[in-house]
């Protein structure tokens, strides 16, 4: 490969820089954001970095802006379960966990397909009757799932666990919009 005489030292002096060998220009290295050496360190008219301000807060009586208490619904999961002279058959079962407010929410809504893969496993291990998802066997139901949702992520991430069915209410637009972006 032949390379004309003015490429052949800019490559030559782009291969030195990357060993290391020789040393940008001060001028050059402050005009590509890196930290001028020696003497020279801080420029005269070097402004002192401003802190930010912190967030406003909420106040009292107003609802957060973010993700804490908001509900994502996943998708509808066909349960298995023994049913009459053994057969297998199947229900359909959809779950809505409840954000905890905190530090993690944005994780708890990145960790959502990961949830919905063990509840899966926990559902085909488990097969829940029909009953189970009723009464006082539903709370225990409940405390389940969320403890597959604690143990496939960590504590704070959720607070809740729902079942939905025809009488649970519709989502409002923030958890609706959770619902399909965290997926």
């Amino acid at each position: 490969m032949k390379l004309k005489p003015a490429l052949l030292v800019l490559t030559m002096a782009c291969g030195a820089l990357a060993l290391g060998v020789m040393a940008p220009a001060p001028s050059m290295a402050a005009e590509h954001g890196a930290p001028a050496k020696g003497k020279d360190a801080k420029p005269a008219d070097a402004k002192p970095k401003e802190k930010k301000a912190p967030p406003p807060q909420p106040k009292e009586g107003e609802a957060g802006i973010g993700y804490g208490g908001a509900k994502v619904q996943l998708q509808p999961l066909m349960s298995p379960y023994k049913g009459a002279g053994g057969r297998v058959q199947y229900q359909v079962i959809t779950v809505r966990l409840v954000l905890d407010v905190g530090v993690n929410e944005k994780p708890a809504c990145f960790m959502i397909p990961i949830i919905q893969e063990k509840l899966l496993l926990y559902l085909a291990k488990k097969q829940p009757r029909p009953e189970d998802l009723t009464g006082q066997r539903k709370d225990v139901f409940l405390k389940e799932i969320l403890d597959v949702a604690t143990a496939a992520t960590d504590r704070g991430f959720y607070s809740g666990v729902e079942l939905v069915d025809e009488t649970s209410p519709e989502l409002d637009p923030k958890s609706r919009t959770l619902s399909t972006q965290c997926k």
